[in-house]
């Protein structure tokens, strides 16, 4: 898994061994910059980052990027805002 660092040059090698590469991003800039860098799967939401906007999840849904949510942390609250728009992708 690669840490979004906002270096995703590294996606290409994997990329060319045929092996999907994966984000774990902290912020909603860390999704679109590793979306429109080629990665694959999105490791989880950004929610203390706020909602994703239109702009974001246009460009996961126009790269075909796989989402893994997250479904809540340890207290069992979840992690995810209750933002309608997350679950159109």
């Amino acid at each position: 898994m690669y840490q979004s660092h906002g270096d995703f040059g590294s996606m290409a090698p994997a990329h060319r061994l045929g092996k999907p590469v994966f984000v774990h991003p902290n912020t909603g800039e860390d999704v679109l910059t590793a979306v429109r860098g080629g990665v694959d799967v999105i490791a989880h939401t950004t929610p203390q980052s706020g909602p994703w906007d239109e702009t974001l999840l246009a460009a996961i849904k126009d790269h075909r990027v796989a989402l893994i949510p997250t479904s809540g942390f340890g207290n069992g609250t979840p992690a995810t805002a209750a933002d309608p728009r997350r679950t159109r992708l």
